[in-house]
């Protein structure tokens, strides 16, 4: 069964933590499933879980991306 939340983020601030709190609950195997027009937040959304997952370099807009690999700082 899939599960659907719906979270408003009034500001880019607001979506960054959002994800770095997400990324305290995310597992490996996760799948996280992100839709919206340009400008939704998809892209501050996904570096607030790659800063709270410890992910190393720049972390680009996920749109139009099949499959994207982040490596997690070794220390």
């Amino acid at each position: 069964m899939l599960n659907k939340v719906v979270v408003k983020l009034p500001t880019v601030a607001d979506t960054h933590e959002f994800g770095r709190r997400l990324a305290e609950v995310l597992r490996a195997g996760d799948l996280v499933l992100l839709t919206g027009p340009l400008g939704a937040g998809k892209t501050a959304l996904t570096q607030g879980i790659g800063a709270g997952l410890g992910v190393q370099g720049e972390i680009t807009s996920p749109t139009f991306v099949i499959a994207r690999v982040h490596r997690p700082d070794p220390a």
